[in-house]
């Protein structure tokens, strides 16, 4: 059997040999590995026994063998885009010489900073759900034509497409990594807080915008975690059509980055290089917190000079503002006044032709001696119409009307009052000069 190979065996040859002789000694006849056997076989979408088959064989209890499925070309397809993928992380996390250090060893739970706690929490259960669903596609794998019993198998695919990104959200994440290296991202995570906690600072994780808060003092570092993927694309073949579609993907690295910020800067990053990784870097990462915190606290200094300076020019402005409409507002008062200075006019005119006509009637009433009762009650009224109507006496008798930014010189405060005040004499000095040159006498 050795001699003939696994090349002139027929799928259907090779389907009764492995369900007729145990998988080491069939292996030992081609010449193989039980291990490179069963992945031909799984290539060739063989069902195969399962463990324990032969020893229940043994004792007259094998289970029941099932039909040899008929060649899925599509489930073909599947497994070669799975070596493909496979050889693409591998490819890439060996980029430039970058192998991923070893996970460290396990923590106590004591010892993960608390800052991280919930995030762990979602990061692993997460996890422990896309561990399911590989090995449902496994389990697929190894048995062709048959679904596993959880449904799960399909979104393994998906989800390697992703980049295998644990905790999947739009908003940003303070820890943004694989399935395949989150171990090691959340100790890098846990070893640069518990950093962070012996330089002085205090630790919180905001949700809302996905990144760690350390503060110390009045300085605030924002701090976040995320693991470098390399984009690509693959040929998906529609099982519908046959026509083949490119699908984009996201192959996970590895090589994980620390970003530092405060709220008015941009991120600092701090990555992974080969032969020296992120843990073995924390001296640099100390450094560069303390830096950020003292960038921050200059950046609050100057935020706060200049919310004073803005606060200050838009007094300024108002202060402007209001002079401008007060003068506005004075100029449409001597404007009105004017227009009642000529309405008195007219008045008084009116009043004179008033007065001539009464004196007239009067010497015609004694011409004629009709001065009764009756006429001396009418001259009354008449010549109360003609008081009304003429404006000096009225003006001369009441006071002057100040202009109204003399009014808001008293409400001003003592910031803008000599300002105002100057604006107020000098549209008040010209006011007197236009009246008295009005009135000379």
């Amino acid at each position: 059997m050795a001699e003939r190979g696994l090349d002139t065996t027929s799928r259907e040859e090779l389907f009764e040999l492995v369900w007729t002789t145990p998988m080491t000694k069939l292996a030992a006849q081609f010449g193989l590995s039980d291990q490179g056997l069963r992945k031909h076989c799984v290539q060739q979408q063989i069902s195969l026994p399962v463990a324990g088959h032969w020893a229940k064989a043994a004792v007259g209890r094998a289970p029941k063998r099932p039909k040899l499925p008929a060649y899925s070309a599509r489930k073909a397809e599947r497994h070669r885009l799975e070596k493909q993928r496979a050889r693409r992380t591998a490819s890439a996390a060996a980029d430039d010489g970058w192998v991923p250090p070893a996970v460290p060893d396990a923590v106590d739970e004591r010892g993960w900073h608390r800052a991280m706690r919930e995030l762990r929490r979602d990061l692993l259960e997460d996890a422990k759900t896309h561990q399911r669903y590989r090995e449902a596609a496994l389990w697929e794998a190894d048995h062709p034509g048959r679904r596993h019993r959880s449904g799960d198998g399909g979104r393994w695919a998906g989800f390697c497409d992703r980049g295998q990104l644990l905790v999947e959200r739009r908003k940003a994440l303070a820890l943004r990594t694989s399935l395949t290296h989150h171990e090691r991202a959340l100790h890098l995570c846990n070893a640069v807080l518990h950093c962070a906690s012996d330089a002085g600072f205090s630790a919180e994780l905001d949700q809302e915008i996905g990144r760690f808060v350390l503060s110390k003092g009045e300085a605030r570092v924002h701090l976040r975690i995320s693991e470098k993927f390399t984009q690509g694309s693959r040929v998906e073949p529609n099982r519908w059509s046959g026509e083949s579609y490119r699908v984009r993907t996201l192959t996970p690295t590895g090589r994980l980055r620390i970003y530092v910020s405060h709220r008015y800067a941009a991120e600092k990053e701090i990555t992974d290089q080969a032969g020296e990784p992120l843990e073995q870097r924390m001296a640099d990462v100390a450094e560069c917190l303390d830096r950020i915190a003292d960038a921050d606290l200059e950046a609050q200094a100057r935020h706060r000079e200049a919310q004073v300076r803005r606060a200050e020019e838009e007094k300024q402005r108002l202060a402007a503002q209001r002079l401008t409409e007060l003068e506005q507002e004075q100029l449409e008062q001597e404007a009105r006044r004017g227009e009642a200075l000529a309405a008195e006019a007219h008045r008084w005119k009116q009043a004179n032709d008033l007065r001539d006509y009464l004196a007239a009637l009067d010497v015609q009433a004694k011409a004629t001696a009709n001065t009764g009762m009756e006429y001396t009650a009418w001259r009354i009224w008449a010549q109360g119409v003609l008081d009304d109507l003429d404006p000096l006496l009225r003006r001369l008798s009441s006071p002057l009307e100040m202009p109204v930014i003399e009014q808001e010189r008293t409400r001003r405060d003592s910031g803008h009052r000599a300002s105002v005040g100057t604006v107020a004499d000098s549209v008040g000095k010209s006011y007197f000069k236009q009246w008295f040159t009005a009135n000379p006498t």
